[in-house]
């Protein structure tokens, strides 16, 4: 039996779907200098600071 209840697995599913929704808008919108283009990891320099701001 698992250690989950109702509450553990309604946050691991909105946490997966949340991550596809991101994972679709990179797809749509993979031109960083898009102003739909979501945030991602790739749009930061070394110092943390934005790559196209």
């Amino acid at each position: 039996m698992s250690d989950l209840d109702d509450t553990d697995f309604n946050e691991l599913q909105n946490r997966d779907r949340a991550a596809r929704w991101h994972d679709a808008a990179l797809l749509r919108h993979p031109d960083p200098r898009d102003p739909d283009h979501p945030d991602c990891d790739r749009d930061e320099d070394e110092e943390g600071e934005a790559a196209n701001g």
